[in-house]
């Protein structure tokens, strides 16, 4: 049954990165929210925005109430160029911070850098794809196995072609 289960989350997440993928315009520059508009106006010429990271949870849930939580973080770059990473984007700091969890451990994803934490029942596996692009999926270790998470991290396009 739990490999039925994740069998569907898996199927799920795949289709859900291809409407990911398939929504995102080839370029960086997107026209940004209202406010955002608003913030960049009030500045003025001489401040130019660097960089924008999205951040889009998607939630599953299976008939006993588990859940899962991918979340997909898409930075563009603008006027900065991308940073050369080693390790884990910072941006994952926004999806669980480091110095509050319980426990750590160094892992890996399809040949990917990953590190799994655990904090209040809850576990999250994270890592980074690209400068624009990391990943990390929140979910209970008692309804779902590492492998089956594993399995759902790899299955995560590792470069832009891949998505298209």
């Amino acid at each position: 049954m739990k490999r039925k289960i994740s069998l569907i989350f898996v199927a799920a997440f795949c289709l859900l990165l291809a409407v990911i993928s398939a929504r995102q315009p080839e370029t960086a520059q997107k026209t940004p929210p209202e406010e955002l508009a608003k913030i960049e106006g009030a500045l003025g010429e001489e401040w130019k925005k660097q960089s924008q990271t999205i951040i889009v949870p998607a939630y599953f849930s299976d008939s006993k109430g588990n859940s899962i939580v991918f979340y997909a973080c898409q930075t563009s770059f603008y006027d900065a160029e991308p940073p050369v990473l080693s390790g884990l984007d910072p941006v994952l700091n926004e999806v669980i911070d480091p110095e509050t969890a319980e426990s750590s451990r160094a892992c890996r994803v399809g040949g990917l850098d990953a590190m799994r934490y655990e904090k209040e029942g809850r576990a999250f596996l994270c890592w980074t794809v690209s400068p624009e692009y990391s990943c990390a999926i929140e979910y209970d270790p008692d309804a779902v196995t590492d492998a089956d998470i594993l399995r759902m991290a790899e299955s995560v396009p590792r470069n832009r072609q891949d998505h298209e």
